[in-house]
């Protein structure tokens, strides 16, 4: 396989990282000073958490880069029993937070297994995509690896983790669309995936609230501050540090609703500049997948890229009151956490698999 001259990582793509973690740091800091303060702690306590958060996410971005990216699909079946084995034990002895069982407690931290399974889906589909395809040509031979894919979906979302679950089911639609498997295979599975959906919707009575409300055309109260935040931005907005739906009149300001703080504070053209930065990101990793040789490295790639994307667009339509709520975390920008960790892992398979590139 050919390297790209100089073995050389693409400076664009890893540019607009540093820029929306740069911008994530301001919009951390100034969304959440005031709850800080409120609540006793110090102006920048939670600053100090993403900043220390970032570390280990930085830190794994460029470890990563090192690795050649074919490699990575050795991980694909010890990735799968280690997922089954931290997601079951989640399910049993997991801490409940906010009535949901996503996080399991080791040695006095919290690991919340669900963000790396989605990095997971992609090195398991586009190994099997790539290497196996045969096993894509009929119905009776998908069944096999798509239950061991489905049984992790499958656990995420009884925590439950209805958002991780969507994106990752997402993704796998679009990889296996990408992959080249044929409609007529793909429709029945979607169907089904739709029908267990339904069902356990239906199961947990907070989030079909949550949808019947949004439906009916009842915003919840988040939501509702959310959309009166960057309604009331206007051009410029307020002034970065300025904003007044943080005073405790929404919840989270500093992570699942920062796009609402930073649409206030900057307004419509600070909204356009962050919707620019994320659409060169993605149209960025298009390019970079593109220009790869094997079909791996572009399934791979193309994989990451969406999981990324896909966060960006379900978080700021949750702001805008577009999409039904769910705690999204806004790449790069948010709070960090285990979001941003798996976040800049993804990043950091794309900007080392770009020197492989070819064109």
């Amino acid at each position: 396989m050919r390297l790209r001259p100089f073995d050389r990582p693409d400076p664009g793509y890893t540019t607009i990282i540093f820029l929306l973690l740069g911008l994530g740091v301001v919009a951390v800091y100034s969304s959440s000073f005031f709850y800080a303060s409120a609540t006793g702690r110090s102006e920048f306590y939670y600053l100090k958490g993403h900043l220390l958060r970032l570390i280990p996410g930085i830190i794994l971005f460029f470890l990563i880069q090192r690795i050649p990216y074919h490699s990575l699909r050795q991980l694909s079946g010890p990735g799968y029993i280690v997922l089954l084995t931290i997601l079951l034990f989640t399910f049993l002895i997991g801490h409940r937070i906010y009535g949901a069982k996503r996080w399991l407690q080791l040695s006095g931290f919290s690991v919340q297994i669900s963000e790396l399974a989605k990095l997971w889906v992609v090195i398991y589909l586009a190994s099997l995509l790539s290497f196996r395809m045969e096993l894509f040509s009929r119905f009776k031979t998908m069944i096999p690896p798509l239950l061991m894919l489905f049984s992790i979906i499958l656990l995420v979302l009884i925590q439950p983790n209805f958002s991780m679950a969507i994106v990752m089911a997402t993704v796998a639609l679009y990889l296996l669309i990408l992959g080249g498997v044929k409609l007529r295979l793909i429709l029945p599975i979607v169907g089904l995936a739709l029908l267990v959906i339904g069902l356990l919707i239906w199961r947990f009575p907070h989030t079909s609230y949550r949808l019947s409300r949004f439906f009916s055309g009842s915003l919840q109260y988040q939501v509702e501050q959310s959309r009166i935040a960057i309604g009331s931005g206007g051009l410029f907005g307020h002034g970065i540090g300025s904003g007044r739906q943080k005073l405790l009149f929404l919840p989270k300001p500093f992570n699942d609703f920062i796009f609402a703080i930073w649409a206030e504070e900057t307004g419509f053209i600070g909204s356009v500049f962050l919707f620019v930065l994320f659409l060169l990101l993605f149209l960025r990793g298009i390019a970079i997948a593109s220009g790869l040789e094997d079909s791996f490295g572009f399934l791979l790639v193309s994989g990451m890229n969406m999981v990324i994307f896909i966060y960006f667009l379900l978080h700021t339509g949750i702001a805008l009151g577009i999409i039904p709520p769910a705690g999204v975390p806004l790449p790069f920008i948010s709070f960090g956490g285990w979001a941003v960790i798996a976040n800049l892992t993804a990043a950091g398979i794309i900007v080392g698999a770009s020197r492989w590139r070819v064109t």
